[in-house]
């Protein structure tokens, strides 16, 4: 697993890496834009109520990583990190494939997650509480199996 990006060079212009081309949009993949001032951005789509999203598990011999970054649905009914991650793992609070959630928190530029421990269950980092959901954010998670999760709307 790699990160892909296009980077704009003043001298050079856009730059795909790894290039030439620069990546395709998937469907339900999470993207992270790095801007270098405040700016409005408006993204238009549309919501398959069909859809799923399949993630592969990599064994660890492969050297390939297990994380996947994903987007949900703008009208979700998530609120919290626990409700979105109990919802991938079947609607069940039990561990089931996916064993972290994670959002990036543009306000403090820290990560905030929620990762099962087998000793401890459901930790949230930072704690006490599961972080908000809000709409239109992308979550990076972790698999520990083959995991397909199809994202509820309201």
């Amino acid at each position: 697993q790699q990160y892909e990006s296009l980077t704009y060079n003043d001298v050079l212009g856009w730059i795909a890496d790894p290039g030439p081309d620069p990546f395709p949009i998937v469907v339900g993949e999470g993207y992270e834009i790095t801007i270098q001032s405040s700016g409005n951005l408006i993204l238009a789509g549309s919501y398959d109520p069909g859809f799923t999203i399949n993630l592969t598990y990599h064994v660890p011999e492969t050297g390939l990583g297990n994380k996947h970054w994903i987007s949900i649905p703008y009208n979700s009914p998530y609120i919290t990190g626990q409700n979105l991650v109990n919802s991938m793992n079947g609607g069940s609070e039990t561990p089931g494939t996916v064993v972290d959630l994670a959002r990036f928190n543009p306000g403090n530029q820290q990560y905030e997650n929620v990762t099962y421990v087998d000793t401890l269950g459901w930790i949230p980092n930072p704690g006490p509480d599961p972080y908000t959901i809000i709409p239109g954010e992308g979550f990076e998670i972790t698999i520990s199996a083959d995991t397909t999760w199809h994202p509820e709307a309201q």
